[in-house]
């Protein structure tokens, strides 16, 4: 048995970003229409926002309001997942976290990564291929000074570093039963799946970008 989880507070720092409208369709509508091709068991959606889940409610999806203490900056995800959990009235075999922010999705790929998650794996990230290597990246002091990087080493070839992955929005696939065990959202087998590249939407500059992807690769419907 599979569960689809989806999780959307009302105090983001780009406001209203939830309801932002792809093809008239709002992102939390996306993962809830996602889920729904791929016929899960059940579509579940969190949100502290009353209007945020009467639109969920609207779109197909059980809706379960989180408590405000949950719903802060700080919360992790863990947290208000735990809290969704506690509704379920039978427990799933999978959970598969889609974010409202990530709504560019095909179907098929969530399937095939449903299908390639085996026993020895707790969890199962989906990952998309880095443009540079990590060893090519740093961090930057408040005075924007370079930290601890050998800048030779940085300067050098692409090729000569192994190729890096960055976990994307596309999916996560959970196990209940190893947030039961480790209180941990993903346990110490993590895998990841290699997906198409997506952009997650955290501000006004990548919500543009995204609808002009959505229109160039025909998401039309919310899919």
């Amino acid at each position: 048995m599979i569960y689809a989880i989806i999780g959307a507070r009302g105090g983001s720092a780009y406001r209203g970003k939830n309801l932002k409208k792809i093809n008239r369709i709002p992102l939390l509508a996306w993962p809830i229409n996602t889920a729904k091709k791929c016929h899960f068991d059940g579509v579940y959606f969190s949100s502290d926002d009353e209007l945020y889940l009467d639109i969920a409610k609207q779109w197909g999806a059980t809706v379960v309001k989180r408590p405000a203490k949950l719903a802060t900056d700080t919360a992790p995800d863990i947290i208000w997942i735990k809290h969704l959990m506690e509704s379920f009235d039978k427990t799933p075999d999978l959970m598969i976290l889609l974010r409202p922010t990530t709504p560019l999705r095909d179907p098929v790929v969530v399937q095939k990564g449903i299908k390639f998650i085996t026993h020895y794996m707790d969890s199962l990230r989906s990952v998309q291929e880095l443009c540079e290597p990590i060893e090519k990246m740093a961090h930057l002091t408040k005075s924007f000074k370079f930290m601890g990087k050998e800048f030779e080493k940085m300067n050098a070839p692409r090729q000569g570093y192994k190729t890096a992955y960055h976990p994307n929005g596309y999916f996560e696939i959970l196990r209940p039963l190893v947030i039961e065990k480790t209180d941990t959202l993903f346990g110490k087998n993590v895998y990841g799946y290699l997906t198409p590249k997506t952009i997650e939407i955290d501000d006004e500059e990548d919500y543009e970008m995204v609808k002009l992807l959505a229109l160039r690769k025909g998401f039309l419907n919310g899919q």
